[in-house]
Order: structure tokens, then C-alpha cells, then sequence
């Protein structure tokens, strides 16, 4: 193929590149380019400076012309990076979903375009519709045509489905869909391409093609030939639908200055060897991580990347104690202290040990990550400690040692008194891991389990006692952890293993259960963390539809009860009552230990717009576990209230507003109740005050 690129005045434009996906070419002085395409389109890199309304063309033309369009050369460059969108009606999932529409998309440019001033671009890096069919990209390119500012795709496992729900697992040992790149080609054209900002160098990938080693060799080759066409020292960014891994990121001649990903459904934001590797949840329903719908802002100077996450969060509520459930004000519970974090919490949740509340906090923003105690009984810190990435679990705690898991799996064991590491280790395999779940402390040991690997450290000292790989590598990452109950270690991850599985705490040597012929998403494994009976040898697991007892001798489910909403990741509470399930969708139920069926239900009003149930649209005010403070039940609220319910009638008592919504179990002590809200604010209240509660 012969061709020329020209500015719309008709003048040569040169030194700009011009690519077939393998090889890569420059334009001369008189912008004339000459390639022999192997790929099924040839592409042009767009200058900073530049616009191009058709920037490839099908590699089986004889000549072309690639036009492009002079424009200013904005500095700070900003743009907003969303991935996910899943337009789509949802068949795929076997429970019911809300996903992205053509509306909902259209309405999401609009909205953000008109929030961020300065505002360039938007990057969707994949899963841009939910099974790759052609009324999908049709609603697709209907909302991207709709947007006031120019807006870059590139695909994910999602679009290469093709109505299909084979999956295969890759070389890289990924448990995936299977990948049938055809119909992206159709609607979008290049699956990897380049382009440039003003002094930053993009490169986009189509990482599912990719990983299946489908065409490995071809993108890396290209990878490889369009940075070496780049000058000198020049910064460039890498976007990727899921997290780039060594397969991708060894075969390169310089390192990005960061990758850009989604796929998860999650937020992290970590630093790998110098390179910010950024994970940017869903913008248009619930992430699985309890996220709300989200976006991020970048705004590149020049020097830096930096980052401005955005969330649904509604505004705080006045920090009144009033009675809403009823209109007398015949009481008014007593706040002994608040503590601001620094950073937000959200659903990471924190442990009462030895005098101390103990909690991470994060800035994703700015990458600080911290551990952090304050003294019960006046809020003041004790401590505060550093971490190399955030925790998004509660920390566990044993004697004078408290440990976290950080998201990328770095395990870190500090003194409980003086927030000192006793000992840290690092993560396996940062880039592939996305952990939220806490480790597990039995005897002297310490428990941590990704989707893939159950391992076992000396609490002590850090040192590796026994490792066993449980599964293939998949995409889901949830909150079930390892529990240890009598002498028998129990784990299971939805959809990582096939169900829950009994191991030796001492040897991992595996009693029941196994890792071995997985589907994508036929696991009967639970979604969160069991909850032993004391009162039996069975567990009760929240699984993806329901919670379910499991006999705890042989794995057998004894029953299993639907919730109103699927994706339902709160263990339950067992009382001397029965079994307490958070209801989101609808309440709080209190079910038979024996049968499952309920003894009584409280209806909650769905009374927020904050979104953080998984693949949902819709608010609802439940999303944590509930906790006993003596007859009574205190349910946090994405409300923004504490819903004390009777335990032994279902009475609903008194709702108690408070600044902001609650999305982590309240925990209490024999004279407090304590809170941690979204933003990150601790708060005691003394529970001889609270309404129902006797002292």
C-alpha cells in the first residue's frame, strides 16, 4: 500500500508513523508512506497536535490518504479513563444484573464532559459491551458518537465473546472466555493501535488476543517497532483491558510510566518496580469490590500523572442524632468521640483488639496506604503506620501482632502496641494479584488465600510453612477467606474452586473438596468469608445467590436460601436466635439454624442513591453485616443510618442518622459501639444510650 498523510489544507505532514499492527513505517518530507500490510488494517499514530476523523483503513486498499486536522497542542493534558461499560441486557450471568445501556453511556459523556472543565478525552479500555454481539456495538457507537470530546476504545474479553460462553484457559495458565475477535474488527477496527498527547506517547493493546496467544508474538513485535520510532527518553502510558503481565511488559524496550486497566471490577492503584499500574472499577454499575460507579481524571504536566478518582458518594448529613423512625425525641445516644482518618475506608472494615480499634485507610490518589490504631476509649491515635499499597479487608489480630494483606498481596505483621512491623512479605506476583480478603490466625500460624493460592506463614516470623495451588488463575477477586475451625481449615472462592474446601491447617494436605475441573461461572464455592456454628460442626457461607449451611465433615449443603439480590458478599451473623442475614435489596432476616426458613424479616426502605451492590444500578441501604449489642441488632446503612432492630421480634426500634453511609460491619464492647463510615471517619457511641439496649 502507497499513501499519503496531509493536513486538511492539503500539506504534507511528516515523520508521522503509519502501521499495519506489526510493522512500523514514518511519513517522509512529503508525507508519502509505503508499506506491505500482514495485518487486516493500516492505522496512523494521530500527532498531538492533530485530529483525525478516519485514522485506519483496510489493508487491502492499493493507495490512501490519512487526513489530518490541525488543532492546539492542550497542556495539562486531561482525560477520563472508564472501562466496563457492558452494554448489554445481561443473559450471559446466571443471576440477575444491571448493566450499561446506550442511554445510560450517552448520558454518562454528557454528564461527566460537563463536571470537568478542560476535559480532552475519555480511554475505555474493554468490556465495552457484554457479550461481543452486533446490536451491542450498534448501541456502542451510538452513545460514542455522542460525545463532546473524542472518545478511545480498545476491547476486551467481553467483546470478543461473540454470543458465546465457551471459555478456555491461555497459555498463562488464565481461566477466560474464548476469543473471537471478529465482530470488534467489524464495528471498531484496530484492536492495538497508538496514538499521542502532548509529550506522552500512548500505547494501546488488545490484552485478551493477547494473553490467549492468539497473536502474542504479532502485538509484541509492533510494541517493540512503535517505541523504537519514539525519541529518545520520551514517556509513555500502556492500556490494557485486564493488568499487563511479564508477557507483555518484559519484551519492551523501556518501561511505561504506567498502565492503565480495568476488567476487574475493583480499584487498586499500586507501584510496581517504578511503573503506577492503575485498575479503574465500573462507571456504570456497582464494582465487586463494593465500589460505586466510578471514573478516574488524569491530568498529565508534563512531568507526572496524576490522579483524581471520582465515586458516587452522596453529601454528608449533618452530624445530628436524631430519632427517624419515630417523631417523640425521647432519646439522644451520646457520641463519645470521632476520629477523621486521612483517607477513606470504605468497606475495609477494622478489628477491636487490646484496647485498640485498629484500621487501614487509603488515598488512591496519591498513593498513600496506611495501618492505623486509635485508644477505644477516646478516639486518640496511637499509631500509624505505612504500607506499601492499600488493604482492603479487616486486619486480623492475635496476642501483641496484628496482620493485613495488602490488595497486591504483600503480607505485613506489626506489634500491636507500637505499630512497629514485626515482619513483611512480599507479594508473589503483585501484577495478577487483586486480594480482598483477610488473612487467618490459627495457633502460631497465619492463613492467606488469593484466587489461585492458599498459603500458610509463620505468624512469627514470616517464614513459609506449606504452599498449595487450589485452582486455575482467574479474573474474580472476593472476600472469602480462610477460616479455621476446630482442627479442619476451611477455604473457598466463587468462581475459583468448584466448592469449599477442607484442608490440614498443618499441612494442606486437602480432606474434601478440590480445585480441579472448574467452569468460569459454575462454582458452587462461597462468595465470602463461612461462619462456623459453635453449636455444630456446619458453616454458613454466603454464596452467589444465597447463603447456604455446609456440613462441615463433608461439604454436603444441608440447605441454601435465595437472597433478594445475587452478589450478596456479608457473612451472616449467628445469634442464640438463629442465623442474621443482611438482606440488601430488602433487610435484615433472622432464618432457622436447622432449616433455613425464616423467623422473622424486617423490611428496610431503599433510602440512598449510593451504588455499591456488584453489576447492580439500584441503591440499596443494606451493604454490611449486622452486629449484636445485647437484644438488639445495629445494621449500618447506606443511608447514612444505624437501624436498631429487636433480635428476638424483628421490631424495628429506632434508625440513628449519622454523617455518612456505613459500609462495614459496627462492632461493640461491653461500653461502646463503634462505627467506620465511607469517608473514614471512626466514631464511638456509649451503648448504655442507644434505645433498646440494656446496660
Amino acid at each position: 500500500m502507497r499513501g499519503h498523510v496531509k493536513d486538511d489544507q492539503g500539506l504534507p505532514v511528516p515523520h508521522v508513523l503509519v502501521s499495519d499492527g506489526i510493522t512500523v513505517t514514518a511519513t517522509g518530507q512529503d508525507g508519502s508512506f509505503s508499506i506491505a500490510p500482514q495485518g487486516p488494517f493500516v492505522f496512523v499514530t494521530v500527532p498531538a497536535d492533530y485530529s483525525c476523523q478516519t485514522w485506519y483503513v483496510p489493508a487491502n486498499l492499493p493507495t490512501t490518504a490519512f487526513v489530518l486536522k490541525k488543532k492546539p497542542a492542550i497542556f495539562p493534558y486531561r482525560f477520563v479513563h472508564i472501562s466496563d461499560m457492558h452494554l448489554g441486557k445481561g443473559s450471559y450471568y446466571p443471576f440477575r444484573v444491571e448493566l450499561g445501556s446506550r442511554e445510560s453511556l450517552t448520558e454518562f459523556f454528557q454528564r461527566v464532559w460537563e463536571s470537568e472543565p478542560g476535559l480532552e478525552s475519555f480511554v475505555a479500555t474493554g468490556d465495552l459491551t457484554d457479550t461481543g454481539i452486533p446490536a451491542e456495538f450498534e448501541d456502542l457507537l451510538a452513545a460514542v458518537s455522542s460525545s463532546p470530546v473524542n472518545v478511545r476504545l480498545l476491547p476486551g474479553n467481553h467483546d470478543h465473546m461473540a454470543g458465546s460462553r465457551d471459555s478456555a484457559v491461555s497459555p498463562g495458565g488464565y481461566l477466560l472466555h474464548a476469543a473471537d475477535p471478529r465482530s470488534y474488527e467489524q464495528f471498531l477496527g484496530p484492536r492495538w493501535y497508538s496514538f499521542d498527547l502532548p509529550g506522552l506517547h500512548v500505547i494501546a493493546v488488545d490484552w485478551h488476543t493477547h494473553e490467549f496467544g492468539l497473536d502474542t508474538a504479532q502485538q509484541n513485535a509492533w510494541m517493540r517497532a512503535d517505541l523504537e520510532h519514539q525519541p529518545p527518553g520520551r514517556p509513555w502510558i500502556l492500556l490494557s483491558h485486564d493488568q499487563p503481565w511479564h508477557t507483555m511488559l518484559d519484551h519492551l524496550p523501556s518501561k511505561p510510566l504506567a498502565t492503565f486497566s480495568g476488567h476487574r471490577h475493583v480499584s487498586r492503584v499500586i507501584d510496581v518496580d517504578g511503573i503506577l499500574h492503575v485498575t479503574t472499577p465500573t462507571p456504570l454499575f456497582g464494582g465487586l469490590d463494593g465500589t460505586p460507579p466510578s471514573y478516574r481524571t488524569v491530568r498529565w504536566d508534563g512531568e507526572e500523572l496524576h490522579l483524581t478518582t471520582h465515586r458516587d458518594f452522596p453529601a454528608p448529613k449533618a452530624h445530628i442524632l436524631t430519632n427517624s423512625a419515630h417523631s417523640d425525641g425521647t432519646f439522644q445516644p451520646t457520641r463519645k468521640w470521632v476520629t477523621q482518618l486521612p483517607g477513606t475506608a470504605h468497606d475495609a472494615g477494622f478489628c477491636l483488639t487490646g484496647g485498640h480499634l485498629v484500621t487501614s485507610w487509603a488515598d488512591e490518589d496519591s498513593r498513600n496506604a496506611q495501618l492505623t490504631a486509635v485508644d477505644i476509649s477516646d478516639g486518640s491515635v496511637r499509631w500509624s503506620t505505612p504500607l506499601p499499597a492499600p488493604v482492603r479487608s479487616a486486619p486480623s489480630s492475635a496476642g501483641d501482632r496484628v496482620a493485613v494483606t495488602c490488595i497486591e498481596g504483600t503480607v505485613v505483621v506489626l506489634d500491636l502496641n507500637t505499630g512497629e512491623v514485626a515482619w513483611s512479605r512480599s507479594s508473589p506476583e503483585p501484577l495478577r494479584t487483586f486480594l480482598l480478603a483477610s488473612p487467618a490466625i490459627h495457633e502460631d500460624r497465619l492463613f492467606v488465600a488469593d484466587s489461585t493460592t492458599l498459603r500458610s506463614l509463620c505468624l512469627n516470623s514470616g517464614e513459609l510453612l506449606w504452599e498449595r495451588v487450589i485452582a486455575p488463575y482467574q479474573t474474580f477477586s472476593t472476600s472469602a477467606a480462610p477460616v479455621v475451625s476446630g482442627d479442619t481449615l476451611y477455604f473457598g472462592q466463587w468462581p475459583a474452586t468448584p466448592q469449599l474446601m477442607a484442608l490440614d491447617p498443618y499441612t494442606g494436605s486437602i480432606r474434601w473438596g478440590d480445585g480441579k475441573n472448574v467452569q468460569l461461572l459454575g462454582s458452587s464455592a462461597p462468595l465470602a468469608t463461612p461462619v462456623p456454628d459453635q453449636l455444630s460442626n456446619d458453616l454458613f457461607a454466603p454464596m452467589v445467590d444465597g447463603l447456604a449451611r455446609i456440613n462441615g465433615d463433608s461439604g454436603e449443603i444441608r440447605w441454601q436460601r435465595a437472597n433478594t439480590l445475587p452478589w450478596n458478599p456479608h457473612p451472616p451473623l449467628l445469634t442464640q436466635q438463629g442465623v442474621v442475614v443482611s438482606d440488601p435489596g430488602y433487610g435484615v432476616v433472622l432464618l432457622n439454624r436447622d432449616t433455613g426458613e425464616p423467623i422473622w424479616s424486617c423490611h428496610l426502605q431503599d433510602d440512598t442513591a449510593m451504588i455499591t451492590s456488584g453489576y447492580q444500578q439500584t441503591g440499596h441501604t443494606i451493604s454490611a453485616p449486622v452486629c449484636e449489642v445485647s437484644e438488639v441488632l445495629a445494621v449500618p446503612g447506606l443511608d447514612s443510618k444505624i437501624h436498631l432492630i429487636h433480635s428476638r421480634s424483628g421490631t424495628l426500634l429506632h434508625s440513628i442518622q449519622v454523617p455518612n453511609p456505613i459500609a462495614v460491619p459496627p462492632q461493640a464492647d461491653d461500653e461502646s459501639l463503634f462505627l467506620l463510615d465511607i469517608r473514614g471517619e471512626l466514631s464511638a457511641f456509649d451503648r448504655r444510650t442507644l434505645p433498646g439496649v440494656s446496660s
